[in-house]
């Protein structure tokens, strides 16, 4: 069993990713964490797809350096939205007027690879409150959304 335990893998979201890098997890500060997320990447347990590659690519800064690094190192890390994942987004954007960036991505490829999506986006009071977010669109999908704080009590992460 890897640090990460034997736990259904997890797609990250852009918030996620900024931050662990830019905000609050900082990698010369959380040495212990980064180790483990770098880890839950070399083994697979981690993830992200490529719309979330593709908004984190509009700013040259070291996040994308390091998502670039990972997606040519590590076969899998970058799930790539093939016609299953990419239908069901459409359907998420049709049926909810979410806009066409990551998240609908998202919650198909959860839905459709049986990922656990961790987001630090917070659910809204759906359907009076509109559109749907992140969390939102996983529990309409029936997929289990966390945020990161939830995902180290889960996977047992101490630092």
């Amino acid at each position: 069993m890897s640090d990460t335990g034997a736990q259904t893998k997890c797609c990250f979201d852009a918030n996620v990713w900024i931050d662990l890098f830019r905000r609050t997890y900082r990698r010369k500060t959380f040495v212990t964490l980064w180790q483990k997320v770098e880890q839950g990447v070399s083994v697979g347990d981690i993830l992200t797809v490529d719309a979330v590659v593709h908004e984190l690519g509009e700013h040259d800064d070291e996040l994308w350096r390091w998502l670039k690094q990972q997606r040519d190192q590590t076969k899998g890390f970058v799930l790539v939205s093939d016609p299953g994942i990419q239908r069901q987004a459409g359907e998420l954007v049709r049926k909810y007027a979410v806009k066409a960036d990551a998240d609908p991505f998202i919650a198909a490829a959860a839905q459709v690879r049986g990922l656990v999506v961790v987001s630090g986006e917070r659910r809204l009071d759906y359907p009076r409150e509109k559109p749907p977010r992140l969390p939102n669109l996983c529990d309409l999908l029936g997929v289990h959304c966390i945020g990161l704080l939830e995902l180290f009590e889960e996977r047992k992460w101490t630092f």
